[in-house]
């Protein structure tokens, strides 16, 4: 997850990768998936991952899937073709913490 400031995005969550490689998730040109992501995350520089960089919550957000490729082959490195930044974010939400 990224939230927004002055200067730009930045990355404020980010979850921990298993380790092995599952088949991947493949979508037929023209489809979409949809699903609900729920985050879970430590307080800032305790000894538990994932950790938030900070606890002020309020601000504008998105979501970025960092591991996308296309054209999947075990045998490259990287697993694929890097997907372009533009089509691996979502859309800007605001989040606010329950009060």
């Amino acid at each position: 997850m990224e939230k927004k400031d002055s200067v730009g995005w930045h990355t404020v969550w980010a979850p921990l990768i298993n380790g092995c490689l599952s088949p991947p998730i493949t979508l037929a040109p023209g489809n979409s998936v949809s699903d609900t992501l729920s985050l879970w995350g430590a307080p800032p520089r305790g000894n538990v991952d994932p950790e938030f960089i900070d606890t002020v919550f309020d601000g504008t957000c998105r979501l970025v899937w960092w591991n996308l490729v296309h054209h999947y082959n075990t045998d490259q490195s990287g697993f694929g073709d890097t997907v372009p930044l533009l089509h691996k974010i979502s859309n800007e939400f605001t989040l606010r913490p329950r009060r």
